[in-house]
């Protein structure tokens, strides 16, 4: 009888624990989902910094004709004068900036290629030239201090080189400063997080890249890049794991903590003296495709994104 006694207390307590196991998970999960509802990540050192934008490529806004340019992003324009070698082949082509679309999952697609594109340097289309596709937020969006991620994955190509990055509203090049949140060049397993500056001499620029650089095996596939910009700190990150930080200690011309905003840019890049050459055919038979899953920035509530509407003009009343 005692052992039938023994054998019901040990089913009851382990009934109990496995209540007690159950009400933690529980409890976990509600304050999880609730950290997320709020828009604030889970892992944030910021508790004032909240969702201010998004996008996650997956509505019309992003799709051919219906692209509704200047809402959220722009593409990035032609400039007059020598452009720098990222900017060499942009092109403002809608064909080069497309959605994409696998499954049930939409995604917008920047492409690299070969062919008669119009592009910053073959404005006229009228002869072959490497040309590629970039957005960016320059009119539209720009922060100061906060978190971005990207979620992103790239084809590997001879002297292609994807991008995202971020740049000052003022203040200039390299003076202004400059975030590399992640570039990779040519078939390298690895990619470049990076901050640009002033030297400390005044002149010329000071880069200072996370090194090592963070190695990818898989670096074709869908990973996340970010970054978490505070005052003076630039801390990056791969698939949410910290990769180095860049502090402003021994910068006498550190830019990241004036009173500027910085905007976005996600693009793809042909050639120039960092990757090298790229190959005409490689690029005529098959697009090199940079897709991106999706954009968020976490900042102050100050910045929360609001597109401009624009103003009705008024109809004078006719004269009769």
């Amino acid at each position: 009888m005692a052992s039938v006694v023994n054998v019901q207390k040990q089913a009851s307590y382990e009934f109990m624990c496995f209540l007690m196991r159950v009400r933690k998970f529980f409890l976990c999960t509600v304050v999880f989902l609730f950290i997320i509802g709020m828009g604030v990540r889970a892992d944030n050192p910021n508790p004032d910094w909240v969702l201010v934008f998004q996008d996650e490529f997956s509505t019309s806004s992003f799709d051919g004709k219906k692209l509704k340019w200047g809402y959220k992003w722009n593409k990035i324009e032609y400039m007059t004068g020598n452009a720098p070698d990222w900017r060499k082949h942009q092109s403002r082509e809608n064909a080069l900036v497309v959605p994409g679309k696998e499954k049930k999952t939409r995604f917008g697609r920047l492409k690299g290629v070969y062919g008669k594109y119009k592009s910053q340097s073959c404005q006229d289309g009228k002869q072959e030239t490497f040309a590629c596709g970039g957005i960016f937020t320059d009119k539209t969006f720009s922060f100061r201090y906060g978190y971005v991620e990207v979620r992103a994955r790239f084809d590997c190509a001879d002297g292609v080189w994807p991008a995202i990055w971020m740049l000052p509203k003022s203040g200039g090049w390299p003076n202004g400063g400059e975030i590399d949140i992640m570039e990779h060049l040519n078939h390298q397993k690895q990619v470049w997080q990076t901050v640009h500056l002033l030297r400390n001499s005044g002149s010329g620029d000071a880069s200072t890249t996370i090194n090592p650089q963070p190695a990818i095996n898989d670096v074709n596939a869908w990973h996340t890049y970010g970054v978490e910009w505070s005052p003076g700190c630039i801390t990056f990150y791969v698939d949410g794991k910290k990769t180095g930080s860049v502090s402003r200690d021994g910068f006498t011309h550190w830019p990241f903590d004036r009173e500027v905003e910085f905007y976005l840019l996600i693009d793809q890049q042909i050639g120039g003296n960092w990757p090298g050459q790229a190959n005409p055919a490689q690029l005529k038979a098959k697009s090199a495709n940079f897709d991106i899953d999706y954009v968020r920035v976490y900042s102050t509530p100050q910045y929360k994104f609001s597109p401009k509407k624009k103003k009705k003009s008024k109809k004078k009343p006719k004269e009769s």
